[in-house]
């Protein structure tokens, strides 16, 4: 969740809490409704701050279940049979082809790779379980090649919707602000008769005033949340230490 957006939760909030304890009465309309859908876009902004942070840690988690998965495919199945390769067939280079590695950080090419290498293979199986490897290799390959695929369309699914989320942060801050502005309007005008009340209430809208550039530049306090990691921007990774 970005700073100016924890920010803007805060106000929206204070600003709910200040009309409910004692909402003015206004030259046009009733600020009830507005107040009303104030509270709505701060529901939403809170779902989608969880949403937002779980579909994160979901993807980093998502992110070292693929590295994992993808070491263990290249060292427990594709290795094995490449060596096994260069056994049986050094003097067939063509064939020694079809057992080449893939590069270590291409997980769409090692499993790309394991279809390969398991078709390769199932004509030459004999061979292959002559020097000790098993008789159902070729289906053990496989079966890691489809394991890792699902993984890393699971992690996919989790930055989609860690997108998602992070969009409807940004519709919610844009409303949310609207209402704010709305409200600043009706109500300011009734409270210059309380200059401690009127004084309180700039404070709260304050941000609400400035143009959309000036509140994400503006100097605001940092309050970093304890064990929650760093959430990136739409087709950015981002790792813990």
């Amino acid at each position: 969740m970005l700073r100016r957006h924890k920010q803007a939760l805060h106000v929206f909030r204070r600003v709910r809490d200040f009309l409910k304890e004692s909402p003015p009465e206004v030259a046009l309309g009733d600020v009830t409704p507005v107040v009303a859908q104030l509270s709505d876009v701060i529901t939403r902004l809170e779902a989608n701050a969880d949403e937002q942070d779980a579909r994160a840690r979901q993807a980093l988690l998502g992110t070292r279940v693929k590295r994992a998965g993808v070491r263990a495919l290249r060292k427990e199945f594709l290795y094995p049979i490449a060596r096994a390769a260069r056994l049986l067939f050094p003097d067939k280079p063509e064939l020694l082809a079809a057992f080449a590695m893939p590069r270590a950080k291409d997980y769409t090419g090692a499993i790309a790779a394991a279809g390969g290498m398991a078709q390769a293979a199932e004509p030459h199986l004999d061979a292959f379980v002559s020097i000790g490897l098993k008789p159902d290799v070729v289906a053990r390959v496989r079966k890691a090649a489809e394991d890792l695929r699902g993984r890393i369309d699971a992690r996919e699914v989790d930055v989609g919707k860690r997108s998602a989320s992070t969009a409807g942060l940004r519709r919610e801050y844009a409303r949310g602000r609207e209402l704010v502005r709305m409200l600043d309007a009706m109500i300011e005008p009734r409270l210059t008769a309380t200059p401690q009340r009127l004084a309180e209430w700039r404070t709260f809208v304050r941000f609400a005033r400035l143009s959309p550039r000036a509140t994400e530049d503006a100097d605001l306090p940092e309050t970093p949340d304890e064990g929650v990691p760093p959430v990136a921007e739409a087709g950015k990774e981002v790792a813990l230490v």
